[in-house]
This record gives C-alpha cells, structure tokens and sequence, in this order.
C-alpha cells in the first residue's frame, strides 16, 4: 500500500518517537523527536538528563518506535553514527529499511476520487481546539480545495502542492455523494507527509474530532463501496 513506510527515510522531522539504546546489554529507553531526516540518516533528540548520565557513543545499537495513526506501529532498527552532546544533545543514527510492523489501522479504508474545502485553524482557533477541543468560526472563512485520494472513518490523505508540516491542524468539509448533507468542520491533524514523483505532497490526516453519525456515514460509505467491488 502507498501508505505504508518502506524505510526511514519516509520519517518526518517533528514526529514523536520511542527510542531504545542497547549500552552493555543494557537497555536505556527515553523519548526522542525527529530533528531532521536527511541523506545521512535521522537525527533525533535526548533528554539533557539522558545525555548526561549515559555513554552514549557510535555503533551502539539503536530501536526507534514511531506510531502512524490509523497506519500501524514501526520499529526501525539502526545504529548511532554521530552524538552531539549539546545542549540539547542529539544522536544521528543510518537510515534502515530493517523494521517491524504491527497494524494498527482500526478502520477499514477505500480510494476515492472526492472533492472536499479545509481552512487552517489560525493561531488562536489551534490553542482554544488545543485546551478546549473547540473553537470560534470566524465570519469570513478562506478555504481551500483539492480531491480526497483515500478515505476511512479515522482519516484520509490527498494531494496538494502544499508541504504541510507534521501537526497543521485543518477542518474539513465534503459529502459523501450528491443527494447527502454536507459532513462539515471536521478537525483532522496532519500525521505524515510523502513527497509524489511529480512535486505535489501526500498529506495523510488524522480525524481528531469528528462527530460520530459524520464517522458512522462514512464507515458505512467505505462498507458499501468495497463489497459493491467484490461483486
């Protein structure tokens, strides 16, 4: 599937990651975040008190674990090639395409062809939605629009020329078919985002907050959909 990861250079700078060092058949087990990914490898971050306390050195054997929503949990497994002690202290570890993956996709998915309009939550509407799970439509609304490529009662990814950051927050809107109520402001968080061979970006989201008979319409929508293509 396209959306599955293939090695860790599909990793996203931003994203939360568990991380795991083997020091003397030891292992010291702290949060990180992605730095930075580049042609060398990932660069994540340590803990001050972590980079303190451990010999942290190249070669050690390094475990990171990173969960997709509504994808599956992968655990990478590299080495360290660089430490920067900092502060902050980061490691660098190679790129790997040796990994495991558990699913753990809770709704069934189908491709589409879908049009929908999204507006950027602006700095006050995120922190209210971030503290209160709610905010304030402004009266005057700039959305945009594009085409809904894969669609699921979690979320759903497209294309755009846009590359969005890990963590942009937009609502959506969109209908199912033409005879259907519109399902609208839905708040989806953008999880993961592929670079397409011909310059556009595949924006996975995440549905953070949407109201449960817009989910049960969809659900319903996929079910239908993918037993009408087994007939």
């Amino acid at each position: 599937l396209l959306d599955e990861l293939s090695s860790s250079r599909e990793l996203r700078e931003g994203v939360i990651v568990n991380t795991m060092v083997m020091i003397a058949n030891i292992e010291k087990k702290f949060e990180s975040k992605i730095a930075k990914v580049d042609e060398e490898g990932v660069i994540l971050t340590v803990p001050d008190p972590v980079m303190a306390e451990e010999p942290l050195r190249e070669n050690l054997p390094t475990e990171i674990n990173v969960t997709i929503p509504e994808d599956a949990e992968y655990t990478f497994n590299s080495t360290i090639y660089k430490v920067i002690p900092g502060p902050p202290g980061y490691i660098c570890i190679d790129h790997t395409r040796n990994f495991s993956r558990t699913q753990k996709r809770k709704y069934d998915r189908i491709d589409v062809d879908m049009a929908f309009k999204y507006f950027f939550l602006n700095d006050e509407q995120r922190q209210d939605f971030i503290t209160r799970r709610k905010f304030v439509l402004e009266r005057e609304i700039k959305y945009e629009a594009a085409v809904i490529k894969n669609l699921s009662g979690g979320g759903m990814y497209f294309d755009s020329e846009k590359d969005l950051e890990v963590g942009t927050i937009i609502a959506i809107s969109f209908q199912i078919s033409k005879n259907s109520d519109e399902l609208k402001n839905i708040v989806g968080s953008v999880v993961r985002v592929l670079d397409n061979d011909d310059d556009t970006f595949r924006i996975f989201i995440h549905f953070v907050k949407i109201r449960e008979p817009f989910r049960n319409q969809i659900i319903h929508y996929v079910h239908e959909r993918k037993n009408a293509l087994k007939r």
